[in-house]
Protein backbone atom coordinates (compact mmCIF):
# COMPACT_ATOMS: atom_id res chain seq x y z
CA UNK A 1 0.00 0.00 0.00
CA UNK A 2 1.61 3.55 -0.97
CA UNK A 3 1.78 6.29 1.48
CA UNK A 4 -0.87 8.14 -0.46
CA UNK A 5 -3.42 5.15 0.63
CA UNK A 6 -2.58 5.32 3.87
CA UNK A 7 -2.28 9.43 4.45
CA UNK A 8 -5.62 9.48 3.22
CA UNK A 9 -7.98 6.67 4.17
CA UNK A 10 -9.43 7.16 7.48
CA UNK A 11 -11.44 4.01 7.80
CA UNK A 12 -10.92 1.36 6.06
CA UNK A 13 -11.47 -2.42 6.85
CA UNK A 14 -9.76 -6.08 5.44
CA UNK A 15 -13.68 -7.76 4.48
CA UNK A 16 -13.15 -10.56 5.50
CA UNK A 17 -10.78 -10.65 8.48
CA UNK A 18 -12.94 -7.47 9.76
CA UNK A 19 -15.80 -9.11 9.81
CA UNK A 20 -17.45 -9.99 12.74
CA UNK A 21 -19.66 -12.76 13.02
CA UNK A 22 -23.09 -11.49 15.39
CA UNK A 23 -23.33 -14.32 17.33
CA UNK A 24 -19.87 -14.75 18.90
CA UNK A 25 -17.79 -12.59 20.80
CA UNK A 26 -15.09 -11.99 18.03
CA UNK A 27 -13.28 -8.99 18.00
CA UNK A 28 -11.92 -8.54 14.86
CA UNK A 29 -8.98 -5.37 14.83
CA UNK A 30 -8.86 -2.57 12.36
CA UNK A 31 -9.76 1.45 12.90
CA UNK A 32 -12.48 3.16 12.91
CA UNK A 33 -13.38 6.49 14.77
CA UNK A 34 -17.28 5.68 16.46
CA UNK A 35 -17.00 8.48 18.73
CA UNK A 36 -16.50 11.06 15.90
CA UNK A 37 -18.86 9.47 13.87
CA UNK A 38 -21.46 10.06 16.36
CA UNK A 39 -20.37 13.91 17.19
CA UNK A 40 -20.15 14.45 13.50
CA UNK A 41 -16.35 14.26 13.05
CA UNK A 42 -14.71 11.46 10.82
CA UNK A 43 -16.51 8.32 11.46
CA UNK A 44 -16.98 5.35 9.10
CA UNK A 45 -20.59 5.26 9.07
CA UNK A 46 -21.50 6.36 5.23
CA UNK A 47 -19.01 4.26 3.05
CA UNK A 48 -16.28 2.46 4.25
CA UNK A 49 -17.00 -1.24 4.59
CA UNK A 50 -14.24 -2.25 2.03
CA UNK A 51 -13.07 -5.75 1.04
CA UNK A 52 -9.46 -6.29 1.03
CA UNK A 53 -7.67 -5.68 -1.80
CA UNK A 54 -6.58 -9.13 -3.07
CA UNK A 55 -6.77 -9.85 -6.57
CA UNK A 56 -8.09 -7.17 -9.57
CA UNK A 57 -9.74 -9.87 -11.58
CA UNK A 58 -12.32 -7.65 -13.30
CA UNK A 59 -9.12 -5.38 -14.39
CA UNK A 60 -8.00 -8.16 -16.10
CA UNK A 61 -11.45 -8.74 -18.33
CA UNK A 62 -10.88 -8.62 -21.85
CA UNK A 63 -11.27 -5.19 -23.21
CA UNK A 64 -11.21 -5.81 -26.60
CA UNK A 65 -15.00 -7.00 -26.77
CA UNK A 66 -15.84 -4.43 -24.76
CA UNK A 67 -16.03 -1.92 -27.14
CA UNK A 68 -19.48 -0.08 -27.72
CA UNK A 69 -20.44 2.36 -30.88
CA UNK A 70 -18.70 5.19 -29.19
CA UNK A 71 -21.45 7.09 -29.90
CA UNK A 72 -20.31 11.32 -29.81
CA UNK A 73 -20.84 13.53 -28.54
CA UNK A 74 -21.78 10.46 -25.94
CA UNK A 75 -25.89 9.94 -25.60
CA UNK A 76 -26.36 11.61 -22.23
CA UNK A 77 -23.68 13.65 -21.43
CA UNK A 78 -23.76 17.30 -20.89
CA UNK A 79 -21.01 20.54 -22.37
CA UNK A 80 -18.74 21.46 -19.50
CA UNK A 81 -16.70 24.82 -20.27
CA UNK A 82 -13.38 24.79 -19.65
CA UNK A 83 -12.68 27.14 -17.28
CA UNK A 84 -10.27 27.87 -13.62
CA UNK A 85 -11.87 27.14 -10.14
CA UNK A 86 -10.80 27.23 -6.60
CA UNK A 87 -10.14 23.39 -5.83
CA UNK A 88 -11.08 21.84 -2.20
CA UNK A 89 -12.13 23.68 1.51
CA UNK A 90 -9.43 25.27 3.80
CA UNK A 91 -12.37 24.14 6.46
CA UNK A 92 -13.75 20.70 6.67
CA UNK A 93 -15.27 18.98 9.38
CA UNK A 94 -13.12 16.00 8.39
CA UNK A 95 -9.43 17.53 8.35
CA UNK A 96 -8.20 13.59 7.59
CA UNK A 97 -10.45 13.58 3.85
CA UNK A 98 -7.77 15.53 2.69
CA UNK A 99 -10.16 18.40 1.30
CA UNK A 100 -7.62 21.33 2.04
CA UNK A 101 -5.11 23.00 0.98
CA UNK A 102 -7.60 25.11 -1.40
CA UNK A 103 -5.72 25.70 -4.68
CA UNK A 104 -6.39 27.18 -7.86
CA UNK A 105 -7.00 24.31 -10.53
CA UNK A 106 -7.87 24.77 -14.22
CA UNK A 107 -9.60 22.83 -16.52
CA UNK A 108 -7.89 23.45 -19.91
CA UNK A 109 -10.27 21.61 -22.59
CA UNK A 110 -14.31 21.43 -22.28
CA UNK A 111 -15.70 18.17 -21.10
CA UNK A 112 -18.58 15.96 -22.04
CA UNK A 113 -19.90 14.70 -18.42
CA UNK A 114 -22.77 12.23 -18.07
CA UNK A 115 -25.73 14.23 -17.08
CA UNK A 116 -26.90 11.48 -14.22
CA UNK A 117 -24.84 8.78 -12.59
CA UNK A 118 -24.91 5.39 -14.43
CA UNK A 119 -28.81 3.85 -14.13
CA UNK A 120 -29.28 0.07 -13.96
CA UNK A 121 -30.91 0.49 -17.49
CA UNK A 122 -27.18 1.71 -19.20
CA UNK A 123 -25.37 -0.60 -16.98
CA UNK A 124 -27.53 -3.65 -18.09
CA UNK A 125 -26.71 -2.79 -21.95
CA UNK A 126 -22.97 -2.98 -20.88
CA UNK A 127 -23.42 -6.03 -19.25
CA UNK A 128 -25.24 -7.26 -22.45
CA UNK A 129 -23.11 -6.38 -24.77
CA UNK A 130 -19.74 -7.55 -23.41
CA UNK A 131 -20.43 -10.12 -20.77
CA UNK A 132 -19.18 -8.32 -18.00
CA UNK A 133 -18.62 -9.49 -14.37
CA UNK A 134 -18.94 -7.33 -11.48
CA UNK A 135 -16.91 -7.69 -8.40
CA UNK A 136 -19.62 -8.11 -6.32
CA UNK A 137 -20.67 -10.76 -8.67
CA UNK A 138 -17.12 -12.56 -8.97
CA UNK A 139 -17.13 -12.33 -5.16
CA UNK A 140 -20.18 -13.40 -4.05
CA UNK A 141 -20.93 -11.01 -1.80
CA UNK A 142 -21.13 -7.23 -0.81
CA UNK A 143 -21.75 -4.69 2.38
CA UNK A 144 -25.54 -3.81 2.32
CA UNK A 145 -27.08 -1.48 4.56
CA UNK A 146 -28.40 -3.55 7.15
CA UNK A 147 -32.34 -1.22 7.71
CA UNK A 148 -33.14 -2.50 3.88
CA UNK A 149 -32.56 -6.31 4.42
CA UNK A 150 -35.82 -8.50 4.47
CA UNK A 151 -36.62 -10.25 7.40
CA UNK A 152 -35.04 -13.65 5.65
CA UNK A 153 -31.65 -12.00 4.61
CA UNK A 154 -31.34 -9.87 8.11
CA UNK A 155 -31.80 -13.19 9.72
CA UNK A 156 -29.59 -14.95 7.10
CA UNK A 157 -26.88 -13.03 7.23
CA UNK A 158 -25.01 -12.48 10.31
CA UNK A 159 -21.31 -10.83 9.66
CA UNK A 160 -21.19 -7.45 9.75
CA UNK A 161 -18.48 -4.93 10.32
CA UNK A 162 -17.83 -5.21 13.63
CA UNK A 163 -17.28 -1.07 14.10
CA UNK A 164 -20.08 -0.34 11.60
CA UNK A 165 -22.51 -3.46 12.08
CA UNK A 166 -25.06 -1.67 9.71
CA UNK A 167 -22.82 -2.42 7.34
CA UNK A 168 -23.81 -6.22 6.64
CA UNK A 169 -22.05 -8.98 4.19
CA UNK A 170 -24.86 -9.85 1.77
CA UNK A 171 -24.34 -12.93 -0.33
CA UNK A 172 -25.97 -12.68 -3.50
CA UNK A 173 -25.63 -8.45 -3.45
CA UNK A 174 -24.99 -6.67 -6.60
CA UNK A 175 -26.21 -4.48 -9.17
CA UNK A 176 -29.08 -6.87 -9.96
CA UNK A 177 -29.74 -7.28 -6.89
CA UNK A 178 -29.47 -4.39 -4.84
CA UNK A 179 -30.20 -6.31 -1.53
CA UNK A 180 -29.21 -9.75 -1.92
CA UNK A 181 -30.64 -12.70 -3.83
CA UNK A 182 -34.33 -11.86 -2.70
CA UNK A 183 -34.39 -8.37 -4.33
CA UNK A 184 -34.38 -7.80 -8.05
CA UNK A 185 -33.99 -4.48 -10.14
CA UNK A 186 -36.52 -5.82 -12.62
CA UNK A 187 -39.88 -6.21 -10.44
CA UNK A 188 -40.47 -5.64 -6.97
CA UNK A 189 -39.66 -8.81 -4.98
CA UNK A 190 -42.29 -8.61 -1.39
CA UNK A 191 -40.09 -9.75 1.60
CA UNK A 192 -41.08 -12.86 2.63
CA UNK A 193 -43.99 -13.53 0.50
CA UNK A 194 -45.68 -10.74 2.77
CA UNK A 195 -47.32 -7.35 1.93
CA UNK A 196 -45.15 -4.82 -0.19
CA UNK A 197 -42.94 -1.95 1.19
CA UNK A 198 -45.13 0.98 2.88
CA UNK A 199 -47.65 -0.67 4.38
CA UNK A 200 -47.94 -0.66 8.14
CA UNK A 201 -47.18 -4.36 8.15
CA UNK A 202 -43.89 -3.23 6.25
CA UNK A 203 -41.91 -2.39 9.31
CA UNK A 204 -40.70 -5.71 11.73
CA UNK A 205 -39.11 -4.83 15.49
CA UNK A 206 -36.15 -7.35 16.26
CA UNK A 207 -33.54 -7.32 17.83
CA UNK A 208 -30.49 -6.54 16.29
CA UNK A 209 -27.76 -9.11 16.01
CA UNK A 210 -25.33 -6.67 17.92
CA UNK A 211 -28.39 -6.17 20.87
CA UNK A 212 -29.82 -2.88 19.76
CA UNK A 213 -33.27 -2.94 19.21
CA UNK A 214 -34.14 -1.47 15.85
CA UNK A 215 -36.69 -1.22 13.20
CA UNK A 216 -35.97 -2.98 9.82
CA UNK A 217 -37.65 -0.67 6.77
CA UNK A 218 -37.78 -1.69 3.54
CA UNK A 219 -36.89 1.03 0.93
CA UNK A 220 -40.15 1.65 -1.33
CA UNK A 221 -39.70 0.71 -4.87
CA UNK A 222 -42.26 1.49 -7.51
CA UNK A 223 -41.96 -1.20 -10.10
CA UNK A 224 -38.87 -2.16 -11.28
CA UNK A 225 -35.18 0.42 -10.46
CA UNK A 226 -34.28 0.61 -14.28
CA UNK A 227 -33.73 4.29 -14.24
CA UNK A 228 -31.95 4.13 -10.19
CA UNK A 229 -28.36 4.23 -10.58
CA UNK A 230 -26.66 0.97 -10.92
CA UNK A 231 -24.34 0.24 -7.24
CA UNK A 232 -22.26 -2.08 -5.64
CA UNK A 233 -20.09 -0.64 -8.56
CA UNK A 234 -16.58 -1.22 -7.31
CA UNK A 235 -13.69 1.40 -9.30
CA UNK A 236 -13.29 -1.76 -11.81
CA UNK A 237 -16.40 -2.05 -12.55
CA UNK A 238 -16.79 1.70 -13.14
CA UNK A 239 -13.79 2.01 -15.10
CA UNK A 240 -14.91 -0.65 -17.52
CA UNK A 241 -17.82 1.01 -17.93
CA UNK A 242 -16.93 4.07 -18.86
CA UNK A 243 -14.36 2.50 -21.15
CA UNK A 244 -16.72 0.42 -23.09
CA UNK A 245 -18.83 4.05 -23.66
CA UNK A 246 -15.75 5.40 -25.19
CA UNK A 247 -15.69 7.71 -22.12
CA UNK A 248 -13.38 7.50 -18.55
CA UNK A 249 -13.33 8.16 -14.79
CA UNK A 250 -13.47 11.88 -13.70
CA UNK A 251 -10.53 12.71 -12.23
CA UNK A 252 -11.79 14.56 -8.74
CA UNK A 253 -10.78 17.66 -10.03
CA UNK A 254 -12.28 17.30 -13.08
CA UNK A 255 -15.67 16.09 -10.93
CA UNK A 256 -15.68 19.13 -7.81
CA UNK A 257 -15.46 21.46 -11.22
CA UNK A 258 -18.40 20.18 -12.98
CA UNK A 259 -20.30 19.38 -9.54
CA UNK A 260 -20.04 23.44 -8.96
CA UNK A 261 -21.50 23.84 -11.91
CA UNK A 262 -19.71 27.22 -12.70
CA UNK A 263 -20.59 28.51 -8.73
CA UNK A 264 -17.66 30.02 -6.97
CA UNK A 265 -16.72 29.74 -3.70
CA UNK A 266 -20.37 27.58 -2.78
CA UNK A 267 -20.86 24.82 -0.29
CA UNK A 268 -23.30 22.48 -3.26
CA UNK A 269 -23.99 22.32 -6.42
CA UNK A 270 -27.00 24.84 -6.41
CA UNK A 271 -25.15 27.57 -3.82
CA UNK A 272 -25.09 27.70 -0.13
CA UNK A 273 -28.97 27.17 1.37
CA UNK A 274 -29.45 24.01 3.16
CA UNK A 275 -32.33 24.71 4.90
CA UNK A 276 -34.69 23.23 1.62
CA UNK A 277 -32.17 20.26 1.35
CA UNK A 278 -34.74 18.21 0.67
CA UNK A 279 -35.96 19.59 -2.53
CA UNK A 280 -32.51 19.76 -4.02
CA UNK A 281 -30.98 16.50 -3.36
CA UNK A 282 -31.22 12.54 -1.77
CA UNK A 283 -29.43 12.78 1.19
CA UNK A 284 -30.37 11.06 4.76
CA UNK A 285 -33.66 12.12 5.99
CA UNK A 286 -32.37 13.79 9.21
CA UNK A 287 -36.04 13.65 11.02
CA UNK A 288 -34.82 9.77 11.51
CA UNK A 289 -32.24 8.41 13.74
CA UNK A 290 -29.13 6.84 12.00
CA UNK A 291 -27.62 4.84 12.47
CA UNK A 292 -29.36 2.55 15.16
CA UNK A 293 -32.49 2.31 13.68
CA UNK A 294 -35.04 3.76 10.98
CA UNK A 295 -37.95 5.48 12.11
CA UNK A 296 -41.29 5.73 10.42
CA UNK A 297 -43.48 8.81 10.72
CA UNK A 298 -47.45 8.24 12.23
CA UNK A 299 -48.19 7.49 9.32
CA UNK A 300 -46.29 4.46 7.41
CA UNK A 301 -46.87 5.26 4.20
CA UNK A 302 -45.74 8.33 4.62
CA UNK A 303 -42.05 8.66 2.52
CA UNK A 304 -39.45 10.13 4.15
CA UNK A 305 -39.49 14.47 3.26
CA UNK A 306 -37.04 14.19 0.41
CA UNK A 307 -39.33 11.65 -0.94
CA UNK A 308 -37.38 8.19 -0.99
CA UNK A 309 -35.82 5.97 1.59
CA UNK A 310 -32.61 4.44 -0.69
CA UNK A 311 -31.80 5.69 -3.93
CA UNK A 312 -33.86 7.72 -5.87
CA UNK A 313 -34.60 7.49 -10.01
CA UNK A 314 -31.92 10.03 -11.62
CA UNK A 315 -32.71 13.25 -12.16
CA UNK A 316 -35.14 13.60 -9.61
CA UNK A 317 -34.03 16.93 -8.13
CA UNK A 318 -33.13 19.93 -10.04
CA UNK A 319 -29.37 20.44 -12.19
CA UNK A 320 -26.65 22.11 -11.66
CA UNK A 321 -25.59 25.14 -13.70
CA UNK A 322 -24.07 22.33 -15.81
CA UNK A 323 -27.29 20.58 -16.38
CA UNK A 324 -25.78 17.66 -14.09
CA UNK A 325 -27.77 16.37 -11.87
CA UNK A 326 -27.75 14.50 -8.51
CA UNK A 327 -24.07 15.99 -8.38
CA UNK A 328 -25.15 15.84 -4.24
CA UNK A 329 -26.33 13.26 -2.58
CA UNK A 330 -28.16 9.62 -4.42
CA UNK A 331 -25.27 7.23 -4.50
CA UNK A 332 -21.69 7.96 -4.43
CA UNK A 333 -19.02 8.19 -7.55
CA UNK A 334 -15.80 7.08 -8.52
CA UNK A 335 -13.20 9.49 -9.42
CA UNK A 336 -9.31 8.99 -9.75
CA UNK A 337 -7.43 10.92 -7.15
CA UNK A 338 -5.19 13.80 -7.33
CA UNK A 339 -2.40 14.86 -5.57
CA UNK A 340 -2.64 18.60 -4.99
CA UNK A 341 1.16 18.86 -4.41
CA UNK A 342 2.22 18.25 -7.94
CA UNK A 343 -1.55 18.08 -9.84
CA UNK A 344 -0.87 14.22 -10.80
CA UNK A 345 -3.42 11.75 -10.60
CA UNK A 346 -3.10 9.28 -8.42
CA UNK A 347 -2.36 5.13 -10.10
CA UNK A 348 -2.68 3.88 -6.79
CA UNK A 349 -5.99 5.57 -5.02
CA UNK A 350 -9.40 5.91 -6.01
CA UNK A 351 -11.74 8.70 -4.62
CA UNK A 352 -15.46 8.72 -3.85
CA UNK A 353 -17.10 12.12 -4.65
CA UNK A 354 -20.76 13.34 -3.89
CA UNK A 355 -22.19 11.76 -0.93
CA UNK A 356 -25.18 9.32 -1.15
CA UNK A 357 -28.43 8.82 0.73
CA UNK A 358 -26.86 8.23 3.45
CA UNK A 359 -24.91 11.14 4.50
CA UNK A 360 -26.50 14.09 6.45
CA UNK A 361 -24.58 16.80 8.04
CA UNK A 362 -25.01 14.70 11.82
CA UNK A 363 -22.78 12.09 10.74
CA UNK A 364 -21.52 11.95 7.20
CA UNK A 365 -21.84 15.71 5.45
CA UNK A 366 -19.86 14.59 2.73
CA UNK A 367 -22.51 15.50 0.09
CA UNK A 368 -20.44 19.26 -0.04
CA UNK A 369 -18.95 19.59 -3.81
CA UNK A 370 -15.36 19.47 -1.73
CA UNK A 371 -15.94 16.42 0.16
CA UNK A 372 -13.97 13.82 -0.73
CA UNK A 373 -13.62 9.79 0.77
CA UNK A 374 -10.51 7.58 -0.33
CA UNK A 375 -11.51 4.34 -0.95
CA UNK A 376 -10.17 0.54 -2.06
CA UNK A 377 -10.65 -0.05 -5.96
CA UNK A 378 -12.25 -2.90 -5.08
CA UNK A 379 -14.95 -2.21 -3.07
CA UNK A 380 -18.15 -1.53 -4.26
CA UNK A 381 -21.22 -1.03 -1.19
CA UNK A 382 -24.85 -0.49 -1.91
CA UNK A 383 -24.24 3.25 -2.41
CA UNK A 384 -21.95 3.23 -4.70
CA UNK A 385 -22.34 3.93 -9.04
CA UNK A 386 -20.88 5.81 -11.44
CA UNK A 387 -20.33 8.80 -13.88
CA UNK A 388 -18.60 9.12 -16.51
CA UNK A 389 -16.80 12.32 -18.52
CA UNK A 390 -14.99 12.87 -21.94
CA UNK A 391 -12.46 15.36 -23.27
CA UNK A 392 -14.17 17.54 -25.96
CA UNK A 393 -12.64 16.87 -29.20
CA UNK A 394 -10.12 19.47 -31.02
CA UNK A 395 -12.74 22.51 -32.08
CA UNK A 396 -16.01 20.81 -30.70
CA UNK A 397 -18.11 23.19 -29.72
CA UNK A 398 -20.83 23.63 -26.75
CA UNK A 399 -24.12 21.96 -27.47
CA UNK A 400 -27.39 20.68 -25.84
CA UNK A 401 -27.25 17.44 -23.52
CA UNK A 402 -27.05 14.61 -26.34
Amino acid sequence: MSPLRLAIVSCVFASHALLANSHDDAQPQGSCDTHALHQGGEGCGCASATRKATTNANSEQSTTSQQSTHEWPPKGAAWVPAGEFFFGAEKSPYPKDGEGPVVKAKIATPLWVDATEATNQQFSEFVKATGYVTTAEREGWSFVFEPFLSPTTSEKETQAVQQTPWWVQVHGASWRHPEGSDSDIEAVVKPDDEAPPRQKSSTAQKPHAFGTPRVLAFPSWEGARWKHPAVHLSFYDAEAYCKWRGMRLPTEVEWEYAARGGLTNRTFPWGNRHDDLHKRANTFDGSRAFPLYIERTEDANAPPADGFDGSAPVASYPPNGFGLFDMSGNVWEWSVAVDKSTGQTSAYQAVLRGGSFMCWHEHCFRYRVSARLAMEKDTGNYHMGVRCVATARPGEQASATQ
